[in-house]
C-alpha cells in the first residue's frame, strides 16, 4: 500500500505546471476533472490569456485536440494550439471563456434562446461524426452577451468507433451502446434543469421525450 504522503506528492507533481520550451507563462488552475487539469495561461507571442488543458499521464494528450480541429462552430471552443511538455504529457490550447456554468433560467423566451444554441453546437458536431458523451452544466458556459460555448470534448467519441457508457451520471444516458441518440438524453435532462419553473406542459413534453429511457423513444 502507497502511503497519504507519497499519495499527495504525486497529485502535486502532476498538478506542477511546467512549460518551459513553451511560448506560454504558467498561471492558475482554473479546473481539474478526470482527464486532466485546465490552466489560465498568458501566450506571450501574442499577449493574451488562453486556456491550457494538461492531460493526466493516463489518456491521450491529442484526441482532444483532433476532435476539435473538426469542430469549427460559434458554439465549441476553438482550438489554438497544441503540443507536448517537458514531462511528456500533452496539451492542448483553447479559447479562454469568461462565462458561467449553465443553470436555471427566470425567463422563458432566455432560457429557449440558450437550449437552442447548445443543440446547434451539438447538432453540427453530429453532423461531423462527433458524440460529446459528457454534456452537463458544467461544460457549457454562458456569457453576458448571450455567448454560449459548449466544452470538454475529452472522452467525445467519433461516429463509427466504438466505445462504452460515460460521462456524468445524471445525464448519461442508460444503454451501453453509444450513438448521437446518448447526447440527446443529455440534452433532454439538460433542457428540464433550465427551463424557468412552470414552463409550459408541450415543452416539458419535449425533454421528456428526450430523455426516454429507451434510444428508440427519443428524438432520432
Amino acid at each position: 500500500m502507497i502511503p497519504d504522503r507519497v499519495l499527495d506528492h504525486l497529485r502535486a507533481v502532476v498538478d506542477e505546471l511546467d512549460l518551459s520550451g513553451t511560448r506560454y507563462e504558467a498561471g492558475r488552475m482554473i479546473g481539474k476533472g478526470d482527464m486532466g487539469s485546465v490552466y489560465r495561461v498568458r501566450d506571450r507571442m501574442l499577449d493574451r490569456y488562453v486556456a491550457l488543458k494538461v492531460i493526466g499521464p493516463v489518456g491521450d494528450g491529442f484526441k482532444e485536440a483532433r476532435t476539435l480541429t473538426r469542430l469549427e462552430h460559434p458554439g465549441i471552443v476553438p482550438l489554438y494550439d497544441a503540443g507536448t511538455l517537458a514531462d511528456g504529457r500533452g496539451y492542448c490550447v483553447m479559447r479562454l471563456v469568461d462565462g458561467k456554468p449553465l443553470r436555471r433560467f427566470d425567463g422563458l423566451a432566455e432560457g429557449l434562446a440558450v437550449a437552442g444554441k447548445i443543440c446547434e453546437a451539438v447538432g453540427f458536431a453530429h453532423s461531423q461524426g462527433v458524440i460529446h458523451r459528457d454534456l452537463k452544466p458544467e461544460n457549457i458556459l454562458t456569457g453576458q452577451f448571450g455567448q454560449v460555448m459548449v466544452l470538454d470534448w475529452g472522452i467525445a467519441l467519433w461516429s463509427g468507433a466504438r466505445g462504452s457508457r460515460a460521462g456524468t451520471r445524471r445525464y448519461m444516458a442508460p444503454e451501453a451502446e453509444v450513438d448521437a441518440r446518448t447526447d440527446i438524453f443529455s440534452l433532454g435532462v439538460l433542457l428540464e434543469e433550465i427551463l424557468p419553473l412552470g414552463a409550459p406542459r408541450p415543452l416539458l413534453a419535449i425533454a421528456a421525450k428526450a430523455h426516454a429511457n429507451e434510444p428508440e423513444a427519443r428524438y432520432q
